[in-house]
C-alpha cells in the first residue's frame, strides 16, 4: 500500500519530466520522496533545470527548490487559454535559452493537469516552429495517450488535445536515377552542437522493387526497431516513379511548421555520399541531436 503512495518520477524526454504524487499520499511520504528527488535532480542537472508546479502553491516546494514556477491551477479543472499560453512560454523560454536546460512537470493530486499541459505544450511547440527532436513529439504523445488522457476530466479533455505528427515528407529534387544497391539514411540535425543523430536507416536492392510504392514499418528500420522515441506504429513510404517527372499530387504535401528539411548538401551534417564513411554511421546514432 504504501509503495502505491509512492512518488513518481518518469523522463518523458530527455528534458521533459513528470514528477507526481497520487492524492492520498501522506504528507511526510510525499516531503521524504520530494527531498529525494531532488537530490537526484541536483546530482544530474544541477541548477540547469526549472520545476513547474501544476497544483496549489506549496511554501515547502519553493523552498527546496532554486526555481519555481507555480501556475496555481485547480485540481480537476481546465485553466483558461491565457494561463496555458504562459506557462508553455515561459517552458519554451527556458528550452531555448540553453541546452542543458530541462523541465520538470510536478503535480500532486489528480494527474488532469499534467495531461492538459503535456498536450498544450506539443500544441504549443508545433505552432511556435521551435520543436524538440520530432521523435520527443512522439515520445509526449505516446506519455499523453497511455498514462494521461484516461485520466483527465471531459471538460479537460475538451480543453486540449495531444497534437498529432501524421507525416514528414522528404522530396528528392531533381530527381534521381536509383539502381542496385540502395542505402536511406534519415538523420535529425543540430545545428547548435554541429552534429546529428541517426532516426533510421535502410537498405534495399532496386531489383526487388514492385510498383511505385516501398513500405517499411519500425521492425524493418535500422535503429528505429530499438528506438522507444520511434512510434510502434510508425512507418517510412518510399515513392517512386518512372521518369523525372514530378509525381501527381506532390504539391499538395506539407510538413507541419516545427518541421524543418535540410536540403543544402554542401553541409558536411546533411550531405552523405553513398557508402562514405559508414563506420560513422553508428557513431551519429548515438550523438545529441535536435532541431
Amino acid at each position: 500500500m504504501e509503495e502505491q503512495l509512492r512518488m513518481d518520477l518518469t523522463y518523458i524526454t530527455e528534458r521533459i519530466i513528470t514528477i507526481f504524487c497520487p492524492p492520498g499520499c501522506p504528507e511526510k511520504i510525499y516531503l521524504q520522496n520530494l527531498q529525494q528527488i531532488i537530490l537526484m535532480l541536483q546530482s544530474k542537472h544541477g541548477h540547469h533545470y526549472m520545476l513547474v508546479n501544476l497544483s496549489q502553491k506549496n511554501k515547502t516546494l519553493t523552498q527546496m527548490n532554486h526555481k519555481v514556477l507555480d501556475t496555481g491551477w485547480v485540481d480537476l479543472l481546465a485553466p483558461d487559454l491565457n494561463q496555458i499560453i504562459s506557462v508553455c512560454t515561459t517552458m519554451n523560454n527556458w528550452l531555448q535559452t540553453h541546452e542543458k536546460h530541462v523541465l520538470v512537470l510536478h503535480c500532486r493530486g489528480c494527474k488532469g493537469r499534467l495531461g492538459v499541459l503535456v498536450a498544450s505544450y506539443i500544441h504549443f511547440a508545433n505552432i511556435s516552429a521551435s520543436a524538440e527532436l520530432s521523435l520527443d513529439h512522439f515520445a509526449m504523445r505516446r506519455f499523453y495517450n497511455d498514462k494521461l488522457s484516461a485520466l483527465m476530466t471531459p471538460s479537460q479533455k475538451r480543453h486540449v488535445n495531444a497534437a498529432q505528427t501524421d507525416r514528414l515528407y522528404f522530396v528528392l529534387q531533381p530527381a534521381q536515377l536509383l539502381k542496385g544497391d540502395i542505402m536511406v539514411v534519415c538523420y535529425d540535425k543540430n545545428s547548435q552542437s554541429a552534429s546529428r543523430q541517426v532516426v533510421f536507416r535502410l537498405q534495399f536492392h532496386t531489383g526487388l522493387v514492385f510498383g511505385h510504392t516501398l513500405t517499411f514499418s519500425k521492425a524493418d528500420l535500422d535503429c528505429a526497431s530499438e528506438d522507444a522515441r520511434f512510434p510502434e506504429d510508425g512507418k517510412v513510404e518510399l515513392l517512386v516513379s518512372d521518369s523525372p517527372e514530378k509525381i501527381t499530387g506532390r504539391e499538395l504535401w506539407s510538413n507541419g511548421r516545427c518541421v524543418t528539411v535540410d536540403y543544402d548538401t554542401f553541409d558536411p551534417l546533411v550531405r552523405r555520399d553513398s557508402y562514405q564513411d559508414t563506420s560513422s554511421l553508428e557513431t551519429d546514432r548515438n550523438e545529441a541531436g535536435g532541431n
